[in-house]
């Protein structure tokens, strides 16, 4: 069994914040700094939430690596249909 240890700096972390901004991973609100694809692995790994704007927050479901570019993707309630979901991404750059 794989294991995925804290380090010191993780201490009183609660949860990583990933912003979306349009198809983009931010680390900041503004979204002015796009995370590279190894923050973004980490954070994932560590148990972040993406704020998806206006008070909404999702939990990310997927991890995925093409061409070094990291993506994270969360589920998004659909706006046609009361009882279903699609699936959003954001993304990183490459390290």
């Amino acid at each position: 069994m794989d294991k995925i240890y804290k380090n010191y700096s993780d201490v009183p972390v609660a949860a990583y914040v990933i912003y979306a901004k349009d198809t983009k991973a931010c680390a900041d609100a503004g979204g002015t700094k796009q995370l590279k694809t190894g923050e973004l692995r980490e954070m994932f790994l560590k148990g972040a939430v993406v704020d998806t704007g206006n008070g909404n927050f999702a939990k990310p479901v997927s991890f995925t690596i093409s061409d070094s570019i990291g993506k994270v993707g969360y589920i998004v309630p659909n706006s046609s249909t009361a009882t279903s979901a699609d699936i959003a991404t954001i993304s990183a750059i490459a390290d």
